[in-house]
């Protein structure tokens, strides 16, 4: 998936949100941005009606419901090989 889908929180319970997307749902999996911030969350399932849950990557501290959040499909990725 190369497109960069767009959603909103609308709903955070400690370390876990639900958030809204319109056009599409990212995978389960996939890495959330939420954007303006520095915050990820990961997918951990589909939940209905266009809505996912997902994990927090980092504090909550600071987050409310209504900002927006993306995700391009792409999982968490890391470096690896012998310049790590």
């Amino acid at each position: 998936m190369s497109d960069i889908l767009e959603g909103v929180i609308v709903k955070i319970s400690g370390p876990v949100a639900d958030m809204r997307f319109e056009n599409g749902l990212p995978p389960v999996n996939a890495l959330i941005k939420v954007k303006g911030s520095d915050k990820h969350f990961e997918v951990a399932s589909h939940i209905g009606e266009n809505i996912i849950r997902a994990v927090a990557l980092d504090a909550t501290e600071g987050l409310q419901c209504g900002l927006t959040v993306i995700s391009d499909g792409k999982g968490i990725e890391v470096p690896v090989g012998d310049g790590v």
